[in-house]
């Protein structure tokens, strides 16, 4: 029977090879794809911005993005401390105080908590005076989707103008908490680029999210406004540049810096093993086939599509 508790035996490295653990961690880490649960497509959004009056996404989006920013920042804190230890300590120091600019609770999210219990705390006030807390679904509707009075001086209107703008200020900080997030990363790739520079590898290019939803996004927003809910342009915006910085500019960028890394690890040791990580291996553009293929090839050799590799 096998002594489980046996000394095991471990091989030992060529002459010459030598591993760098922490770099391996690193650049496994900056090549993984992040947060695909916390970027929401546009029928989630819209679907539960509806049914939940326009708070659910927004809440929701709070807890989601603190989270994918707290494990980017973590990445490149990682990246900065690999620079420290076979680098400059100075430029490390520099890219440990731009990832402190990343911010996952930032004053954007607390504003955005004070105007979602102020909008409530009004709508509270507001049916205690007028109605006597008598409350139902149907008196809900007719202060926000069903909402026709338009006259500025109707008792009504102004529990629907909060509502309204409320929201639209509310996702306008979520939208300017997005763009503070992919500013302070791109002022990172920049200081990167001067690392990068020092050592004579070719700079990197910081992808920022595109300004103009897809029309599955413009779909959305114009169903919102035709349910007296022009607030769903502002979610248009906000969840866009959340799903492109997510799923799209944050895992191009760390790509990027994963595949910079690796020729900085194998200029300081040429001898070194310094595997690709599995998200960087190049695979078929087929999603039906997605095979290995080899760094070379320009076709797939199991369904035969062309290979369309992206600039890193």
């Amino acid at each position: 029977m096998h002594d489980v508790n046996a000394p095991m035996a471990v091989a030992p490295l060529q002459p010459g090879v030598t591993v760098d653990d922490l770099g391996e961690a690193v650049l496994a880490g900056l090549a993984r794809p992040i947060g695909r649960k916390q970027a929401w497509r546009s029928f989630p959004t819209f679907f539960w911005g509806i049914i939940t009056f326009g708070f659910g996404p927004l809440l929701i989006w709070q807890k989601r993005f603190s989270e994918f920013a707290t494990l980017e920042q973590q990445q490149l804190l990682h990246l900065a401390k690999w620079i420290g230890l076979h680098g400059s300590e100075n430029e490390a120091d520099e890219l440990r105080r731009d990832t402190q600019r990343i911010e996952p609770a930032s004053i954007f999210s607390w504003l955005i908590w004070i105007g979602v219990i102020y909008m409530g705390w009004m709508f509270y006030t507001w049916t205690q005076q007028r109605l006597g807390g008598h409350l139902t679904m149907q008196i809900v509707m007719d202060h926000t989707y069903q909402y026709r009075s338009w006259h500025r001086y109707a008792p009504s209107f102004f529990i629907y103008r909060t509502w309204i703008f409320g929201l639209v200020f509310c996702y306008g900080l979520h939208w300017l908490h997005v763009r503070s997030h992919a500013n302070a990363v791109k002022q990172f790739m920049l200081r990167f680029n001067q690392v990068l520079a020092g050592h004579g590898l070719p700079t990197i290019t910081p992808m920022m999210p595109t300004f103009l939803p897809s029309i599955a996004w413009w779909i959305g927003g114009v169903i919102c406004v035709s349910c007296s809910a022009p607030w769903g342009i502002a979610m248009m915006f906000a969840g866009w540049d959340q799903q492109q910085l997510i799923r799209v500019c944050s895992t191009q960028n760390r790509a990027q810096m994963a595949w910079r890394l690796r020729s900085m690890m194998l200029a300081e040791s040429p001898a070194s093993q310094v595997p690709i990580p599995i998200y960087l291996q190049t695979r078929c553009n087929n999603t039906m086939c997605q095979a290995q293929v080899k760094t070379t090839a320009q076709f797939c050799s199991r369904c035969g599509q062309r290979i369309m590799r992206p600039a890193v």
